[in-house]
């Protein structure tokens, strides 16, 4: 069986975790790519440096390096790596890094710079930038300028030219216009510390994760604990409860909006079982008090009747007798039976106009003969106009079994009497037994 603490806890451990999961994810890539657009920049900065030191001297490429101005490109020790192309494919120059290696070099003259990942030289991981230029054109020295020459042109032609000179030099930048004047150079470097910083930082984010997630399993244990302590309260007065205390109830020492309805309703269904409880020893207690003296007067009988059993009219009359014990036995159980369940509200009750005179009667009818045999006699004080409202065959059994009562416990010879009395709208009805003097 599953606590609803440990459920709730998981449930919201899976979902922090998720979100921590998810935003360790986004920080890691967007510091990744940080990290990586950082170290391409770098990259750039030195094909940018390299691209300046090259030159178009018209039947050949100049390239001024030195491994003393960029002695990265010559060291054994994580070097960096640089090679020169012609778009023709002749080779240049290239780093003394590479020895007799040469590196990847992809097709085209893209004029933006294309970056990728590559296995190095020697062995190591590594990134490189390809760039396809146009070499920059070495100018000769300028002629002197005559203080006198064209100084009659007009200015509308000199902004004409300036335009069409500007107009070429653009044309000229990009390689695809010129590809038997470009030239393409890839820069490639060692990208191992790039790759262990990103996997610092991974392992990192992992870590603070996890460790989050076990601040916040133990912060939502917490939090539940208390939040839930007017269950833990409901349940251990739940578990104190027994026959005998349960009108006790349950109460709730801190109030809450949620709760407050089920105890409410819990206490309601307690007050409900100690009703039903209470009827049912009332309804034993009943059942023993109205059968004690019939089966008294049964065990008499058959005590009688075994020690004459030759006498046959003797024999009769305690049949008789016995016969008339159960009747009343049964009719007492049954108006128990409906009692109990007009206590409980299940009985069905039909309100009709009744004489209460007549039903007064009927009543005594039924235990007129047991009321002859002691010599007892009925006298019923009751107008016969007089009329109540209520349900017929209830009314009938609780008076019979009144009228029962008084014959059976009343002296022989004595007068049964009933009467009926008007107080304010109300009709009382008084039984009793009187000794006859007469």
């Amino acid at each position: 069986m599953r606590l609803i603490r440990s459920r709730l806890t998981l449930m919201l451990v899976i979902g922090m975790g998720l979100l921590l999961v998810g935003a360790g994810a986004l920080i890691s890539s967007v510091l990744k790519s940080s990290l990586q657009q950082e170290f391409d920049q770098g990259l750039l900065g030195k094909a940018s440096l390299l691209m300046a030191l090259i030159e178009d001297e018209g039947d050949v490429i100049e390239f001024d390096y030195s491994d003393d101005l960029m002695p990265e490109f010559s060291r054994s020790d994580q070097p960096a790596y640089f090679q020169l192309w012609l778009h023709s494919g002749t080779r240049i120059e290239k780093s003394p890094s590479l020895g007799s290696h040469d590196l990847p070099r992809s097709p085209g003259l893209a004029p933006a710079p294309t970056f990728r990942n590559i296995t190095l030289p020697n062995g190591r991981h590594g990134r490189l930038v390809q760039i396809a230029f146009i070499p920059q054109v070495e100018k000769p020295d300028d002629p002197d300028e005559k203080e006198d020459e064209e100084e009659d042109k007009g200015e509308l032609e000199a902004n004409a030219g300036k335009q069409r000179e500007e107009d070429i030099e653009i044309v000229a930048l990009d390689p695809r216009q010129f590809p038997n004047r470009a030239a393409t150079l890839i820069v490639a470097r060692d990208r191992t510390q790039l790759d262990g910083l990103i996997r610092a930082l991974n392992l990192f984010l992992a870590g603070l994760t996890i460790s989050l997630l076990i601040i916040m399993a133990v912060l939502v244990r917490l939090a539940l604990r208390a939040g839930l302590r007017p269950l833990d309260d409901m349940r251990q007065q739940a578990s104190r409860l027994d026959v005998d205390s349960l009108t006790t109830g349950i109460h709730l020492h801190t109030e809450t909006a949620e709760l407050t309805p089920v105890v409410n309703q819990i206490n309601a269904l307690l007050h409900r079982l100690d009703a039903a409880f209470r009827r049912e020893r009332q309804f034993s207690s009943n059942v023993a008090h109205e059968l004690r003296t019939p089966l008294a007067e049964l065990r008499v009988l058959t005590e009688v009747g075994g020690r004459w059993p030759e006498d046959r009219d003797a024999v009769e009359q305690y049949f008789s007798d016995a016969h008339g014990i159960c009747e009343q036995m049964e009719r007492v159980v049954i108006s128990l039976l409906t009692l109990t369940r007009c206590e409980r509200g299940v009985q069905p009750v039909q309100m009709t106009p009744i004489r209460l005179r007549q039903i007064v009667e009927t009543s005594w009818q039924h235990i007129k003969q047991t009321a002859t045999e002691k010599s007892q006699r009925f006298e019923c004080d009751i107008h016969p106009s007089r009329t109540i409202t209520s349900d017929y065959d209830m009314l009938l059994m609780v008076l019979i079994n009144l009228l029962s009562n008084a014959v059976f416990h009343s002296a022989p010879s004595s007068v049964i009497r009933c009467v009926a009395t008007q107080h304010g709208g109300e009709t009382y009805l008084t039984m009793g037994a009187f000794v006859d003097s007469y």
